[in-house]
């Protein structure tokens, strides 16, 4: 899972979460914690970019909430490699 805070639905954002849908191949979920859950004025986002967001979010690929949740805390681990 990745969080994504003040999600603000401008289009460096919106290009970033693309970009993460199509090329994460790991990532299970990705909440987007933003004060404005339906985007309004988005004005210079392509309308493929918005639909793949659209169809991640009807598939629960995408979690869209106004705040951050204490249940969503962050998960980090550390790997080691012994060469």
């Amino acid at each position: 899972m990745m969080k994504v805070m003040n999600f603000d639905w401008h289009r460096v954002k919106v290009q970033l979460v693309t970009f993460l849908l199509r090329n994460a191949s790991s990532l299970q979920k990705l909440l987007l914690v933003s004060p404005n859950v339906y985007p309004h004025n988005v004005t210079g986002i392509q309308e493929a970019d918005l639909l793949l967001v659209q169809e991640a979010l009807a598939n629960g690929k995408i979690i869209l909430r106004e705040s951050d949740a204490a249940a969503t805390g962050p998960f980090h681990s550390e790997v080691f490699l012994e060469i």
